[in-house]
């Protein structure tokens, strides 16, 4: 009796894993794809070295005038790239900061062999704000975060200090932002199965 119901019951516990699986593939899944930036903000693409299978596409915008007020880097939310924050780096060049933007690791143009939630993005971040910092030497550096971009600055270890943060929308655990994420993609039941992961 025993010999026949284990085919009965392995079959669900192996659909089970399956979806599992597929769902986890699903949140951490990297899909590039090309970001341009309005011709009119006159941005000089770079390419961003973050770690083994990270580059990072970003643009800079150069202050207008000799001396820029500062700089600023602009950091999107998850599934999203550069322009999500372009009307913000618009704004701020008018005012007289310098401005980069990037695609996260794994987000927009830029590599990574998974979405981490910010623990990888973090990389990205450090990057750009290295980057940042040789662009406008001596001038005070801010960072706007979004979601994603907020957590990837507060979870970046050994980032370059910065002057000013400004941080949106952000997780307050990785636990909310699974949830979150099932919710989104799956409806009620996203809740009940965040709380089986690990």
């Amino acid at each position: 009796m025993r010999k026949r119901l284990l085919p009965f019951l392995s079959l669900p516990i192996l659909l089970g894993a399956a979806a599992w699986w597929h769902l986890g593939s699903t949140l951490t899944a990297v899909e590039p794809h090309a970001v341009a930036l309005p011709p009119a903000l006159h941005a000089e693409s770079m390419t961003l070295d973050a770690g083994p299978g990270r580059r990072v596409a970003a643009s800079f915008l150069p202050a207008p005038g000799a001396t820029p007020r500062g700089g600023l880097l602009l950091l999107h939310g998850i599934h999203g790239d550069r322009r999500q924050m372009a009307a913000r780096a618009a704004f701020l060049q008018r005012r007289g900061y310098a401005v980069m933007l990037i695609d996260l690791p794994g987000q927009g143009a830029s590599t990574a062999p998974a979405v981490t939630f910010g623990l990888g993005e973090a990389e990205g971040v450090r990057a750009a704000l290295d980057a940042l910092r040789r662009r406008v030497p001596g001038r005070r550096i801010g960072v706007i975060g979004v979601s994603l971009g907020a957590a990837s600055l507060v979870l970046c270890r050994d980032c370059p200090e910065v002057d000013a943060a400004v941080l949106e929308s952000m997780y307050p655990t990785i636990e909310e932002a699974v949830e979150d994420r099932l919710r989104m993609r799956i409806g009620a039941l996203g809740a009940p199965l965040a709380r089986m992961l690990p």
